[in-house]
Formats: structure tokens, sequence, C-alpha cells
């Protein structure tokens, strides 16, 4: 992700970046960080996550205040110019006709600079069944944990679960998990439309990002 982060300009005005599917906030902490100073919108549609995201930004007073959560993009008026929008983990969980709505909202914003866009295609390469532990997190007395497990269903559809955890010392204080659908042409479909609105896949950043820009 740091790679995605170095994209980061600071603009003469002042502007806002956006976390679409912000989960429990790894990558809207982060922005928020690299942009300082910046507002930083963090759209999750999932309550529980948006509760986690919460509890997670009420115990880093450093960046909480400056970040507003909301279940979609619809439901808050980003009314500055938009400086970076990740939509990290997101795109390939939904249907061809869900992700084009999306993309829409997205494009409705005054975008100034990169789109950043990541499918996570390498969690499928290993063996199928059985969770593996995706991210983990320490943050004050708490400890984040985000377990991944899928199949493959049909061709160029995967069925995973993701399972978060929240431990508060060794005690299991959380568990939520998600049963979801995954299209693995979910980038390709997301650049052509993006490219039908002047935004050209300028670079790949690692192996997890790319990004477009007008």
């Amino acid at each position: 992700m740091g790679n995605a982060l170095a994209l980061l300009v600071p603009m003469p005005e002042p502007w806002t970046a956006v976390d679409v599917g912000a989960g429990t906030g790894v990558s809207t902490i982060a922005l928020a960080r690299a942009c300082a100073g910046s507002s930083v919108v963090a759209v999750e549609p999932e309550k529980p996550l948006r509760e986690a995201l919460a509890s997670r930004l009420a115990q880093d007073g450093s960046v909480g205040p400056r970040v507003t959560i909301a279940a979609s993009l619809v439901d808050v008026a980003i009314t500055q110019p938009v400086g970076c929008l990740f939509a990290r983990n997101v795109l390939h969980l939904l249907s061809a006709f869900d992700r084009e709505a999306l993309l829409r909202e997205i494009l409705k914003l005054d975008i100034r600079g990169p789109i950043v866009l990541s499918v996570d295609e390498r969690k499928y390469k290993g063996a199928e069944g059985g969770e593996r532990l995706i991210d983990a997190r320490v943050i004050g007395e708490s400890r984040y944990e985000r377990w991944f497990a899928w199949e493959s269903v049909n061709h160029g559809q995967i069925d995973c679960t993701n399972t978060f955890r929240v431990f508060v010392g060794d005690r299991l204080a959380r568990e939520v998990s998600f049963r979801a659908t995954r299209y693995e042409s979910a980038l390709a479909s997301s650049l052509d439309i993006l490219a039908a609105h002047g935004f050209v896949h300028s670079q790949n950043l690692g192996v997890d990002f790319v990004s477009v820009r007008r």
C-alpha cells in the first residue's frame, strides 16, 4: 500500500481522500496519516464493519476526527475536490450491475488525483478451504484480525468467507463473518469503464494495486 500512498501529491486547496470499501479501516487510517490535514471519507456498506472502524478510529485521536464514515457514496456530501480515491478489496465483491453502479457514483466526484484499484487475486493461489490470517493489527488494548477462506464454484466466480475478530487481551470480544461471491474479471471491466470517462491506466503498483488518472 505504500507504493499507492506515494502517488499522493498535496493540492493547493482543501481536498478529500475517499476510501471505498473501508472495512475495518486498514486503508482508511493509512490514507488519513498520509494526507495530514485533509479530510477522509470511509465508505463501508456493512454495519458491523463500520462499527469496528468507528471503534478503531476512536482509539487513534491523530486521525479519527478527520474521518467521516458512510454506508455509501450517496449518503455523504463530498464538496471538496478528491485528491485520491482508493477502492481496495471491493470491486471483485460486486456483480457487474452493482460494480457499474458504484463506478457511476465515483465518476460524479471531482477527482483531481489518482484512483487506486485492487482485486486481491493473490489470495486465491493457495489451497482451497481452511482459514488463513490475512491481516492483524494492534491498536490500544485491542487486536484486530481478518481471516480468509475460499472455494471455486463456477468459471470466473469464487465463494469466499471473511471473518473479522477483535481480541481484548486474550479474550475474543467480537467475531463477524461475511460470505460473498467474488468476480475475477472485476479489474479489467472496471478499467474499461473508467477509460471511457478519460481515466488512463497509469501504472501498476506492485502486485496489489493499479492506478488510473485523468
